[in-house]
């Protein structure tokens, strides 16, 4: 859907008038704003309404904490526009401002945020805009020390190998006793496994990957290379396990990667997606996602 498509019909659901009834005093549906009669462009549509989101949200009323049909739906309205806004950090800030006036209403954005944006498994799932989030609480004085503490953890986690940034190197073992780094394998895009050869989610992702045609045709090419990483399980468990013969079948021998956190693991398996100069393309991606990076190219 294009932004102008979706600005479309985020004005269409504003004009007929689909904002929250009151009932004795409640809130039942989220509030929508009044959007200006003219704006300039879609651009400043959806930035208007990611700015003043929040505008007609009581953050005062302690039974909209924990509300599923209004609080949290809204939120993840919010960050679904998010894709499409050019003034993100504003946008989290004014919801964040808000918050902060309700210690109550604040913890569970605080909570939200980290169950939509830094849990792996969600639908939702955005490290980017998590740091925006990050960055805005630690510098809030209503968030409390030992929350902050915990906040710069993920913050401190997430950060690491940032898309955009150089990936960390590490060496790793080959099962013929020889070693090598991550910046040894030289290729055109490298495709980075992170795997535990008794994870049944892992074996499947082996599966998907061997059947993918488009993987399978780049690494004939030679334009890509997938080095598969065994983090976690037993020496005896890699060794046993056979990996197509275009794969580069490794394990992290020494625990580097895990005891030293040097990669952000939140659930194995693991995709990153790596350039020639070993750039961060994408990180803790999809299979999907990696096919659809590789489509837009």
């Amino acid at each position: 859907m294009s932004m102008y498509t979706y600005v479309k019909q985020i004005l269409l659901y504003v004009f007929v008038g689909l904002v929250c009834p009151v009932a004795s005093g409640r809130q039942n549906m989220f509030p929508m704003i009044d959007m200006p009669g003219i704006l300039s462009s879609s651009v400043d549509s959806v930035n208007y309404l990611a700015i003043h989101y929040w505008d007609r949200f009581d953050f005062n009323d302690n039974t909209l904490v924990g509300n599923t049909d209004v609080t949290e739906r809204g939120f993840t309205d919010f960050l679904g526009i998010m894709t499409y806004v050019t003034m993100q950090e504003e946008a989290f800030g004014n919801m964040y401002d808000r918050a902060a006036a309700n210690k109550k209403m604040l913890d569970y954005f605080i909570g939200l945020g980290e169950k939509y944006l830094y849990e792996y498994n969600s639908s939702l799932y955005d490290e980017e805009l998590y740091i925006l989030v990050l960055n805005k609480l630690l510098c809030m004085p209503e968030v409390e020390k030992a929350v902050k503490e915990r906040l710069r953890y993920k913050l401190d986690t997430v950060m690491k190998n940032r898309i955009g940034n150089k990936a960390t190197d590490f060496a790793f073992g080959y099962k013929d006793g020889k070693t090598g780094t991550l910046y040894s394998v030289e290729a055109e895009y490298l495709l980075v496994f992170f795997n535990d050869p008794a994870c049944e989610t892992c074996k499947f992702m082996k599966q998907e990957l061997s059947a993918s045609s488009l993987i399978n045709d780049m690494l004939d090419s030679g334009s890509l290379k997938l080095l598969a990483v065994c983090v976690e399980g037993g020496i005896d468990e890699w060794k046993g396990q056979k990996l197509p013969d275009a794969w580069i079948d490794v394990c992290d021998t020494s625990m580097t990667v895990t005891d030293n956190e040097l990669y952000y693991l939140p659930s194995l398996p693991v995709l990153y997606l790596l350039d020639g100069r070993h750039n961060v393309l994408l990180k803790n991606a999809t299979l999907k996602g990696v096919e659809d990076y590789f489509y837009r190219e």
